[in-house]
């Protein structure tokens, strides 16, 4: 499949690119989308994902220590970038510069395959994806 085409699309989302220098001298970069330019209705159709109340996360604090002795942390490394895009959504972005191709003068766009930071439905998309992978047993 291919997941460039010349930049002649209506709505083409620009990315932009961080790079922060660590103190041991390693550089760390990251890229996002510039989610702000996107139109409801246009570029995404639902943004909305739950969330727990206070009440709920405390019940859950309860059972979780009356239930098992040890308790252990969870964290999602990138938790945005390890979500699909659904089937039924295009996202087209325009690189940064130094990412920059172009094919006979033309600019290529790129079609994205997973949700980056910045992306209004990202958050929407991570929260499907831990849904359907605590609920595949059920």
């Amino acid at each position: 499949k291919n997941r460039q085409t010349p930049f002649k699309l209506d709505r083409v989302i620009p990315l932009g690119e961080t790079l922060r220098y660590k103190r041991d001298g390693t550089r760390k970069s990251r890229m996002y989308v510039q989610g702000f330019k996107q139109i409801p209705g246009v570029d995404f159709d639902l943004s909305y994902s739950p969330t727990i109340s206070h009440g709920g996360f405390r019940l859950f604090i309860v059972l979780s220590v009356l239930t098992s002795p040890y308790n252990g942390a969870a964290d999602a490394i990138a938790a945005y970038t390890q979500s699909d895009l659904p089937l039924d959504e295009q996202v087209w972005v325009r690189k940064p510069k130094k990412f920059r191709k172009y094919i006979n003068g033309r600019e290529m766009a790129s079609l994205l395959g997973k949700s980056l930071y910045g992306l209004v439905q990202s958050g929407r998309n991570w929260w499907l994806k831990l849904y359907r992978t605590t609920h595949e047993d059920c």
